[in-house]
């Protein structure tokens, strides 16, 4: 379970995650905060899948960019840092876009460990949706 994603058991709600399907997604992760969201959302959708017994074949993958990027930024956020740990340990991929990293004046050295370098996020979403992987923002 990620512990900073709880996620709460709502009578009557519907549309559980089947636990028939493999789930394969990509979330974009392009607002900033402490966590960013979309960090959030990663760890709900695992959470989630774990909780309906789903977990079987789950891919996921959280994709940093524009005003998320100093999240991933070592000595930046003590809290981002260990939302990325969780994620991982979870078997999260998050990656971050160069272009952005670059962009806004860092450098690839600068990133926190467990976070991949992709060439840019756009390449990735687009990648990852050819490759069958539904699109979360």
């Amino acid at each position: 379970m990620i512990e900073f994603a709880q996620v709460r058991d709502v009578p009557g709600a519907v549309n559980p995650p089947n636990a028939g399907h493999e789930y394969r997604v990509v979330v974009a992760v392009g607002e900033g905060g402490d966590p960013p969201r979309g960090f959030l959302k990663a760890g709900r959708l695992y959470n989630l899948l774990e909780t309906h017994g789903a977990l079987g074949g789950h891919h996921i993958v959280a994709v940093v960019y524009g005003s998320a990027v100093p999240s991933v930024i070592a000595d930046n956020s003590a809290c981002a840092r260990a939302a990325i740990d969780q994620l991982n340990a979870a078997g999260i991929t998050v990656a971050v876009c160069s272009q952005a990293v670059v962009d806004q004046g860092f450098r690839p050295k600068d990133i926190v460990a467990g976070v991949r370098l992709d060439v840019s996020a756009v390449t990735t979403l687009a990648t990852l949706q050819v490759e069958g992987y539904a699109l979360i923002v």
